[in-house]
């Protein structure tokens, strides 16, 4: 795994599409075989921006979400080392074709040229609504790509809902916090 994608980053976006990749990103998912960046669409068609990872994390995301072929024996070839080996997609399966149709169809690799730029493709540039400037920010496992005045929105949206949350969690210790978390819920009973 890659180290994680942290901080906020902006960069010109000039005529060509072309953009610098911020440093840490970089030096993040740079691999001398694979030196460059997978982007691929958030499955919620409304959002304004784009996910971004290396080749490894890529790869784990997109085995994360694939349906497995059912009861995959073991190998009588390989010995068991004890390790979980990753399962097989199973390609009939309705949620794989989806995703691969939808989602990892529209995903691609760009590579990083000498000044350690990529070209943005079109459809990217139009879904983050992306003029002058591109924001990269970091978020562990991925980063995102933003239109600056998109993401200000959205920032104002997570503190609103941030603030909530910290509301809801005051008068709480860690105790009763992690109780409330692992407690079923229980419905009320009836006083009659």
């Amino acid at each position: 795994m890659s180290d994680p994608f942290v901080g906020r980053y902006s960069h010109t976006l000039d005529t060509k599409g072309r953009v610098a990749v911020p440093a840490s990103i970089r030096s993040a998912v740079w691999r001398k075989e694979n030196p460059g960046i997978f982007l691929f669409f958030d499955i919620d068609p409304d959002v304004r921006f784009v996910h971004g990872a290396g080749a490894e994390n890529f790869q784990q995301i997109s085995t994360r979400f694939m349906v497995p072929f059912p009861g995959r024996p073991k190998s009588p070839n390989v010995p068991d080392s004890g390790e979980a080996r990753t399962p097989l997609a199973n390609p009939f399966a309705r949620r794989n074709q989806i995703l691969g149709r939808g989602q990892w169809s529209m995903a691609e690799f760009l590579a990083f040229d000498k000044e350690g730029r990529v070209v943005l493709p079109a459809p990217v540039v139009r879904k983050c609504q992306l003029s002058k400037i591109v924001s990269f920010v970091g978020c562990g496992s991925t980063f995102q790509i933003w239109d600056p005045a998109c993401l200000a929105r959205e920032d104002e949206k997570d503190a609103r809902m941030l603030a909530q949350y910290r509301t809801m969690m005051e008068g709480f210790d860690e105790w009763q916090v992690e109780t409330v978390a692992m407690a079923p819920a229980v419905a009320d009973e009836d006083p009659g």
